[in-house]
């Protein structure tokens, strides 16, 4: 899949993918976005809770992301794209290291 991209194998599932084509025709209906959102971050909660059972659910924590999502004003902002190449794969790669370094300490 790193060549062809596929709806199923994708990082996050086909959920997600749900949500980007519902936040992209709800994006001048804020009001209905938010309540999709919402109810998709609750439904997030419950699934993880229901297949990891250990209370470690974490990813519905991206209603966070809804108030800032509700204040862009559609005007690009500072240059920053190549930043985030290198920051995203730097932050993972961090989280990573240190959940391994954790474990083996502690483990």
């Amino acid at each position: 899949t790193g060549i062809i991209p596929s709806l199923v194998l994708n990082e996050y599932g086909f959920d997600f993918i749900v949500l980007g084509v519902l936040m992209y025709f709800l994006r001048e209906k804020k009001d209905l976005l938010c309540v999709v959102y919402s109810i998709f971050c609750i439904y997030q909660f419950s699934s993880e809770m229901f297949t990891s059972g250990t209370g470690n659910a974490t990813q519905w924590m991206m209603i966070i992301a809804l108030p800032f999502m509700l204040r862009y004003n559609r005007q690009k902002g500072p240059g920053l794209k190549y930043f985030f190449y290198v920051f995203y794969p730097a932050h993972t790669f961090l989280l990573f290291w240190l959940a391994n370094y954790i474990f083996a300490n502690n483990g």
